[in-house]
């Protein structure tokens, strides 16, 4: 009875356990075949050359390439709603980006408008007064960033008293002596 029990008892809980180890097993074999040396060594690997004729590496090639590389530092702007008073202090106030480009025609790095370093400190909760936030440079299509300098800066919100709200002048009115004067006989 004992041998029957081994096979018998928890039958539901044995076949959950069974599959399971089939499903690891396929996985695990699966993923090492995908690697296998054998079949990286089998697979070749095709350049697409120009037909019928050789590579020159000395020949003019028909469309130029432009690269341009450009390290440049650019002030930060803030991005912020028109109504919002807010004042924000950074630190630093600009920040080194790299830039290449193979553009044609090469884009102007030295136009304000072609690159944007900003910071979007609209989701700064209201407590907070210092905080690090990530900078985001905006580039034209076609540009890569290739690094900046720093990533982060520190923003701390510059609180502003508030003016006391400035009563209207009160005017009284007096009488005019030119009207007493009418008056008199």
């Amino acid at each position: 009875m004992a041998l029957q029990d081994i096979f018998a008892k928890d039958l539901g809980w044995k076949a959950i356990s069974f599959l399971l180890a089939v499903v690891i097993w396929y996985t695990i074999y699966e993923l090492q075949s995908e690697a296998d040396p054998a079949l990286l060594k089998q697979q070749t690997l095709i350049a697409p050359k120009p037909e019928d004729q050789p590579i020159n590496p000395f020949k003019e090639r028909e469309k130029p390439t432009n690269l341009v590389s450009m390290s440049r530092s650019f002030n930060i702007r803030i991005l912020k709603a028109p109504e919002d008073s807010t004042r924000y202090q950074l630190e630093p106030a600009e920040v080194l980006v790299s830039l290449e480009s193979n553009r044609t025609p090469p884009p102007n790095f030295t136009d304000p408008g072609t690159v944007k370093v900003v910071i979007d400190p609209t989701d700064i909760p209201a407590g907070i007064t210092e905080t690090n936030k990530q900078v985001e440079v905006l580039v034209p299509e076609g540009v890569a960033i290739m690094g900046i300098d720093p990533k982060e800066v520190t923003v701390r919100r510059v609180e502003t008293p508030e003016p006391e709200p400035s009563l209207p002048p009160v005017e009284e009115s007096l009488p005019s002596p030119i009207s007493e004067n009418k008056e008199q006989p």
